[in-house]
């Protein structure tokens, strides 16, 4: 009991740090989106994103890999450093054989896409492909650097995570300021910019690694029955990471071919808004699954699920809290950012935000899965569910439908696929799916009816400076915070969460 104290301390503790470090990244990242649209152009700023897609496209691999490495590093982490070592080493070999296949998909399957399927002026073809050529192997860097990212996450060394994660934010943001004085093309330079940023992060990366975790050693413990363990995980979370390709960068592809890269850019934006206000979960997610992982390793089911219940939660409140005002004030807010708004950005914005709340429910759920190893059931529920975007948005898109509908389909099956995957986890390892339908599911379903009737009501009041925006933001937000407080959050968790307040105030 005293070590799920500690735990919860700890826990808190690091997302705090987090969340310091998100509200730097954040405006460091809004302020950087802003600079590279205004430097690049909106042609430009569309071919970047539609070019780096097809690399993201293999890149999910790269996230299969980094969410399987820190599982098998949680789950031994309390086992003794032997078993980390063998985990650590096993891992690498694991890295190397997945870059090498993405390097070989991407030059060929994917610059096939990029040279005669994507919709881009002949004028900017070479400088797309030189853009290409650097997220290869920008991607390929940041799958060999999988293994300390897992060492840094499992030991639970957040502070670290923050600074060097501001770090890249600072950097990617010079790179943007440097746009317009390269001597070389534009494009070009930002592409070969990013490139040069991953490398010195993942040094430092490994540098630190190298100097703080004793199990950070190259030696001969290669386990044939782990990597086979390994690769068959990571393999059926390749499966349910090609889920997000299709909701993320596969639809862009499509987008790009019905519409062409002025749509992309706007999509772009509202990925922009997605990927900035998604710090929110992640840091939540980033705090709590090192410890889902580890409560199960040791037998610590109803801890475990409690933290699921909580972080749930937690997630969809904060994102709710953060993204309304975006919600409702978009039109003014995406004007303050980017002083030119691309057309189609201001409702893609807004529903992609509606977007991740329906998702955000889903990532400590998720991780339940991920730390009971049982997940071939899972992922094929999620992956196939979620897969149906490709062909459902294909066919409204022949049908004459309008780019926004790619969205409407994301939220529909996005909520789809999770249910489908409770009663998965059901089956799978007894997830108490009555009570979490009770505490989670019934009190944020309360919480949404409120937060749509407060844009039907506000969202017709538009507003013309930033002091505005302040006053009519407090104006709701103030209200919703109190009934979040008291519907969204149980009895139990209020008390929780007010001493722990209270004992930091204190300190």
């Amino acid at each position: 009991m005293d070590e799920v104290i500690t735990s919860n301390s700890r826990i808190a503790k690091n997302t705090i740090i987090l969340y310091i470090r998100m509200i730097v990244v954040l405006l460091i990242g809004l302020y950087s989106s802003r600079v590279i649209l205004n430097s690049l152009g909106v042609v430009d700023y569309g071919i970047y994103n539609v070019v780096g897609s097809i690399v993201v496209l293999f890149s999910y691999l790269d996230s299969a890999l980094s969410l399987a490495t820190t599982r098998f590093y949680s789950y031994e982490l309390p086992n003794g450093i032997e078993r980390v070592k063998t985990v650590f080493n096993t891992s690498i070999i694991v890295q190397i054989t997945f870059a090498s296949i993405i390097f070989v998909l991407a030059e060929t399957i994917g610059l096939w896409l990029v040279n005669y399927k994507l919709v881009i002026p002949p004028d900017r073809m070479m400088a797309a492909n030189w853009v290409y050529q650097f997220s290869i192997i920008t991607t390929c860097i940041s799958i060999l650097t999988t293994p300390f990212n897992a060492a840094i996450t499992s030991h639970e060394r957040m502070s670290f995570f923050a600074v060097i994660s501001t770090f890249d934010a600072v950097l990617r943001l010079v790179v943007a300021l440097l746009i317009v004085s390269s001597p070389i093309d534009f494009l070009v330079f930002y592409g070969a910019g990013l490139m040069l940023v991953t490398t010195l992060i993942s040094t430092g990366k490994f540098f630190y690694c190298r100097s703080k975790f004793d199990e950070i050693r190259i030696e001969r413990r290669f386990s044939k029955p782990l990597f086979k363990q390994m690769f068959a995980f990571v393999g059926w979370n390749f499966f349910g990471a090609t889920a997000g390709m299709s909701v993320g960068q596969g639809l862009n592809f499509i987008i790009n071919i019905f519409f062409g890269p002025a749509v992309n850019a706007a999509r772009g934006i509202a990925f922009q808004v997605q990927g900035a206000l998604n710090q929110f979960v992640s840091n939540i997610n980033t705090a709590v699954n090192p410890q889902i992982v580890k409560r199960y390793s040791i037998g610590e089911r109803d801890s475990m699920f409690r933290l699921v219940f909580f972080s749930s939660k937690l997630s969809f409140l904060l994102l709710t809290v953060v993204s309304l005002p975006i919600i409702i004030d978009a039109p003014f807010v995406l004007e303050i950012w980017l002083k030119e708004v691309p057309d189609q950005a201001v409702l893609f914005t807004r529903l992609m935000l509606v977007y991740m709340l329906t998702i955000s429910v889903t990532y400590s759920v998720n991780m339940s899965a991920q730390a009971s190893g049982n997940i071939k059931l899972f992922q094929i529920a999620e992956g196939t569910i979620t897969l149906l975007n490709i062909p459902v948005v294909l066919l409204l898109f022949y049908l004459g439908m309008p780019a926004y509908v790619s969205f409407l389909s994301m939220i529909f099956l996005s909520i789809v696929a999770f249910f489908t995957k409770l009663f998965v986890l059901k089956r799978t390892i007894s997830f108490p799916l009555k009570d979490y339908t009770y505490e989670v599911l019934f009190r944020l379903i309360v919480i949404s009816v409120i937060t749509c009737l407060m844009f039907i009501l506000l969202s017709g009041y538009t507003i013309n400076s930033i002091g505005m925006l302040i006053v009519k933001t407090i104006s709701y937000l103030l209200p919703l915070t109190i009934i979040i407080w008291f519907v969204g959050f149980g009895k139990n968790e209020r008390m929780h969460i007010s001493e722990y307040i209270l004992k930091r105030i204190k300190k």
